[in-house]
Order: C-alpha cells, then structure tokens, then sequence
C-alpha cells in the first residue's frame, strides 16, 4: 500500500548505506540527500549501484493526499543490463513491450511526474515526462512486429539484429509514449522509426526502410528484374534500382 510520510516530521539525512535490499534489488553504495518534510520525501543528488549499473535521482514522493501520492523526479542512468531491468520494473514493460525482446544495456535520462496508485506503482495514464534513451548496442531478437516484417519481405535474417550506437528521444503524455523518429541500421538496410504506444499497449509506429536489393531473395529480384525489362519492352524507359524503399505500418498489440 502507499506509504504516508508524517507531516510533522522535519529532518534531513545524508546517507551513505552500503547495502539495501528492496523489492527484491540488491542496491549498493546509496549516497545523497534525503530530506523530509510536510509529508513528502525529497531526493538530492542520491546515488546507488543496481542492475548492474548505476542511477541518479533527484527529485520528491509527495503524500498528503495518500489517496493520490505523486511523484516528480529527475533520473540519470547509465549501464543499466536490459534484461533484469524488464524484470525490475513493470511499468518499463508497460511503456516499452518492446524491451522485452532486447538484451544489452542502456543509458536513459528521464524526467516525469505520476500519481501513484495503492501499490506504489505509477498510474499509467497520469505520467507526463520526457527523456533519452542510449545504448552502444542492443541485440533485438525475435519481436512480433519484425517478426511479420521479416516474414512478408522472405528475409527471416531481419528477425533478429543488433542496433548500434542507439540515440532516441522520447516524450510521455498521459501515459502515451511518443519516440521521435530515429535512424538506424538493420543489417545491411536503413530503417528510420518513429510513432506512439497508448496505456492500453496499442502501437501506432511507421518504418521506413532503404533495402539493398543484394539484401532480398534471388526469386524476388528477378522478378523485379523481369518486370523492369517488360515495362521496357512496352515502351517506358524504367531503369532498375540498387535500393528499395520499404514503409512499413505497425498498428495493434
């Protein structure tokens, strides 16, 4: 349930723990400032080593109204492992399914405010933030939406790949994410990514891909071949391309 923090308590500690154990994290080296006052708990500058990196956060739980506690925070992530963050926190598996399907670590700057609901838990559809996401590299294995993709262009190699040098940026309205358009490379192809999830888990996310025609089955390029060479035939001067532009619509669960 949430915890109400006396309204009559007035005190600041500067912490300096070597270990906690919290919800099942094994968080070390906590060093900051914590300072309580007129029901709400604010951080300064708090420091701790988990999930085999490490967070900054600076921020306050406010809970006068234990009906409603909110939370405003500024945190600085770095070498989080992807795995046991998804683990660690449901509402990262809320607002970004597709991590699930991700292993590697990342780097996240993020700032947000939430209600929180009976559990602690942010309540989806009060957050507002907006933040960053990093990642030297991220191996994407076998998510559903890709999976379809692979399989209408007859390339299962694009079911898995690695991102490289990964730099999105984000907002939150309401608990809607939205990831501003970002370029990478899939294989030896260019995607550009961008769209929206909802509370209810709905993507709303275009792709465009530049895919080299080396890159598609020997079938489909001969009969990209052939129809070129029957346009030809008819009349029209068309000439075949080394690329192919590739839109991709992902709408659904």
């Amino acid at each position: 349930e949430a915890i109400e923090i006396p309204k009559n308590i007035d005190f600041k500690l500067t912490s300096n723990l070597k270990q906690i154990y919290f919800d099942k994290m094994d968080i070390k080296n906590t060093r900051g400032i914590i300072r309580i006052k007129n029901g709400k708990a604010s951080l300064e500058n708090l420091k701790m080593n988990m999930l085999d990196g490490n967070i900054t956060l600076n921020g306050s739980y406010d809970s006068k109204d234990i009906a409603k506690p909110q939370v405003d925070f500024g945190m600085n992530i770095k070498n989080f492992d992807i795995e046991t963050s998804v683990k660690t926190f449901n509402t990262m598996k809320k607002l970004a399914p597709i991590m699930k399907d991700c292993k590697g670590k990342f780097n996240m700057d993020l700032t947000f405010d939430s209600f929180l609901d009976g559990t602690m838990q942010p309540v989806l559809n009060s957050i507002n933030g907006k933040g960053k996401l990093t990642s030297q590299s991220i191996q994407v294995v076998n998510p559903k939406s890709m999976k379809k993709i692979a399989e209408a262009l007859k390339m299962d190699k694009y079911k898995k790949f690695v991102l490289k040098d990964l730099n999105v940026n984000f907002t939150i309205d309401k608990g809607v994410m939205t990831a501003k358009p970002f370029t990478n490379k899939i294989h030896n192809s260019t995607a550009t990514i961008g769209g929206t999830l909802n509370t209810d888990q709905n993507l709303n996310f275009n792709v465009n891909m530049l895919i080299p025609r080396s890159e598609f089955p020997g079938g489909v390029n001969n009969t990209y071949d052939d129809l070129i060479k029957q346009a030809n035939a008819a009349g029209f001067t068309l000439k075949a391309v080394d690329n192919m532009d590739v839109e991709v619509k992902i709408t659904g669960k």
